[in-house]
Formats: C-alpha cells, structure tokens, sequence
C-alpha cells in the first residue's frame, strides 16, 4: 500500500508571512502612537495646536493729577469806575455840582481809547460778581439812568468795545432820563441794566420800611420792564448803613456800590464796594495813573 504525504510547507510559509506582516504593522503603530504610551511623561496632542500667545504686561499709563482752575486770588486789584453825565456844555459857576458830575464826550472817548490801548476790557457788574475780572478788568458804571448815557455814552462804548452798568431810578423814566424802550434796547445789546432805588432818597436817613421799599420794589420794577433779573445795586449818593446793606442782601442782589474812593479785590465786600470818581479835569493819562 503506497503511503500518501501531506505537505506543510505551503501552510508554514502562509504562517511566516503572516506573521512577518503583524510585527511590521505593530512596529509602524508604536513609533506613531503618542509619546506618552510610547513611554515618555510628556503627552503630546494628537493635532497640532496653535501655541498660545505670551500676554505681554501691560504699561501702565501714568495718570497725570487734572488741572484745577486757579481760585480768584484776593490779591487781583481792579477797579470800578463812575461816572454819571456825558455832556458838555455846563458852567463850572452856575452850576458846579453838575459840572462835577460830567464828563465830556471828547473826554470820554479820549478815557476810552487810553483804556484800550493799555489792554483793559470791561465788565458789567454781574459779571465782575462772577469771579470774572482780572488786573485789566475795569467796570465802568454810570448813576441815574441820563438820557445821554444811550445818546452818547453808549456808541463811544460799541466803537472801542466796552460793556457798562447803568444803574437806574425806577421812578424816574423818561424826559432828562432814559425811558423803558431805550433800557430794553441797552440790555438786549448787553449793558446791565442795574438798581438805583425808586426815587434815589438819602437811604441812611430814611426807616427800614422805607428802605425796604425803594430796595425791592425797584428791583422788582426794573425787572418787569427789561425783563431780566437785576443783580446790581447802587447805593443813592453813597449813602447807606448796617440796615440798608442787609436789606440789599436780602433782596438778592450780589454787589452794590458806593462812592467810596478805591480800587476793589475779590475779597472785598461785595455789598460795599469802591469805585474811582471820574471828574471833568481827569486825563487820560492821569485815569491809567489811577488804575495802575
């Protein structure tokens, strides 16, 4: 009987190549797994990542303390300076208090342009209240409320470019004195129209009722008719006492003036302030003198 013989060697050489194929691809996966099953202590993402960027510090800004505007200084020295007629033509003999009293349009426009060229400015009244004057402030007033303040002071003021306070007698409107369109007219173009009283009486010598009546109600006129509010007194000739300036406070105005000769600073009584008496003989030159 003839024995019959399986051959292997087809089936070992299957088994070999097999074999040889696994250890090739176990080979490829471990040298592209991940260091950290690879055996390092390092894990590596499988993608790659952006590398994050390295916030730098800030700098910090250096904050520099505001500015502070400055507060008025006490030591600031203006003036206020008054005048009452701008006329010429009166007799120093026949009537010297009125002459005392005025000033003539050639002398106030040569004042005007002397001022001017030296680099003052002006200021009304109110606005002086408002901290606004300096050295080269000068507020020009101009007592009782003349006809010849809207006839002649006041286009000399628009050509050299100054303001004015006209402080007013309520009960005395028109004829030798302004009437209410002329004051209406003035406070639209920007002069202050200020207090002087009802019927300019020696306030000092008068009560306190009385007093109280010529304080409020020409306030209260002045307002009604120029339609604005009045801030700006005036004491009549000068003359007032404790009484007289409390009642002004009460009133609500925040300055009133007096005929006390001086210059003023920011720290002065505003219910009592000093102005320059502007006399007929007074130069221009001798005016800068003054104000200096």
């Amino acid at each position: 009987m003839k024995k019959t013989y399986i051959s292997y060697r087809p089936v070992l050489l299957f088994l070999v190549l097999a074999a040889g194929a696994g250890m090739g691809t176990l080979a490829y996966r471990v040298t592209h797994l991940p260091k950290a099953i690879a055996g390092t202590t390092t894990p590596q993402p499988r993608y790659a990542i952006a590398t994050p960027l390295v916030q730098q510090p800030v700098a910090t800004a250096t904050v520099l303390p505001t500015a502070q505007p400055a507060a008025a200084s006490s030591k600031v020295v203006s003036h206020i300076l008054m005048y009452h007629y701008i006329r010429d033509g009166v007799d120093p003999k026949k009537d010297p208090i009125g002459y005392g009293l005025s000033v003539t349009p050639q002398q106030f426009e040569a004042q005007l342009a002397a001022l001017s060229a030296a680099g003052y400015t002006g200021l009304t009244m109110s606005q002086y209240s408002a901290g606004q004057a300096t050295a080269k402030s000068v507020m020009l007033t101009f007592d009782d409320g003349y006809e010849d303040f809207y006839t002649t002071a006041w286009p000399l003021l628009k050509k050299y470019h100054f303001t004015a306070t006209a402080y007013i007698i309520s009960g005395k409107i028109g004829g030798n004195y302004m009437t209410w369109d002329q004051l209406r007219e003035l406070h639209a173009a920007g002069i202050e129209i200020g207090a002087h009283t009802v019927n300019h009486i020696d306030l000092s010598k008068a009560s306190e009722a009385v007093q109280h009546s010529e304080i409020f109600n020409s306030k209260q006129t002045i307002e009604a008719q120029v339609g604005a509010p009045v801030v700006s007194f005036c004491y009549p000739s000068g003359k007032y006492t404790a009484t007289t300036e409390a009642l002004v406070k009460q009133a609500g105005y925040t300055s009133a003036t007096t005929t006390h000769p001086g210059s003023v600073r920011p720290s002065d009584d505003p219910d009592a302030l000093n102005r320059v008496r502007i006399n007929p003989d007074l130069t221009p030159t001798g005016l800068l003198n003054l104000i200096k």
